[in-house]
């Protein structure tokens, strides 16, 4: 297989996978894409497996039916493809502890694939400011906020949170 081959592979193979992931939300895109040894590696979790990636990607899918990434950015180096995104949807759902808001969420990340000869992933690096998105869902202020800031929205999170759920758990 040439050089060339290969680039034009790894990519178009990135862009199936992010297709598949995020906006189509199949459920057998890692058994069909990836290694059986996949190795996941996602801001806030402990290294992951394909099983435990797609409990990960079901989560997201729950808490935010309208979930979309956009590859903003993809560079390929043989079987290595660098990519920026940019998260797009809308709250619905528990999300990690944050109950549903109805908040939009729009973040920017960049994401590491490495493909062997044959097209299937064999890790995932992503890193992404997480922090960013509790602030857009107003779980948390701003980093650059002051101390009494905190302490104001630690209260009213408490209480606003507390709303969210009772209002969750009658919608169920």
């Amino acid at each position: 297989m040439t050089t060339q081959a290969t680039h034009r592979d790894a990519r178009s193979a990135t862009y199936e996978f992010f297709e598949r992931a995020w906006q189509l939300k199949d459920a057998d895109v890692l058994v069909d894409m990836a290694v059986p040894h996949c190795a996941y590696h996602v801001p806030d979790f402990p290294v992951m497996g394909n099983r435990e990636f797609l409990e990960h990607l079901r989560h997201l899918w729950q808490a935010m039916p309208d979930l979309r990434v956009e590859l903003l950015d993809v560079i390929t180096d043989g079987n290595e493809v660098a990519c920026r995104a940019r998260l797009l949807g809308t709250q619905t759902g528990d999300l990690h502890d944050v109950p549903p808001t109805g908040l939009k969420v729009d973040r920017e990340e960049m994401t590491l694939l490495r493909w062997d000869g044959h097209s299937r992933l064999v890790s995932l690096h992503q890193e992404a400011d997480n922090i960013e998105v509790l602030v857009q869902l107003g779980a948390m202020p701003s980093p650059d906020a002051g101390p009494t800031t905190f302490l104001t929205h630690a209260f009213v999170s408490a209480v606003r949170f507390t709303r969210l759920r009772r209002k969750a758990r009658k919608a169920q």
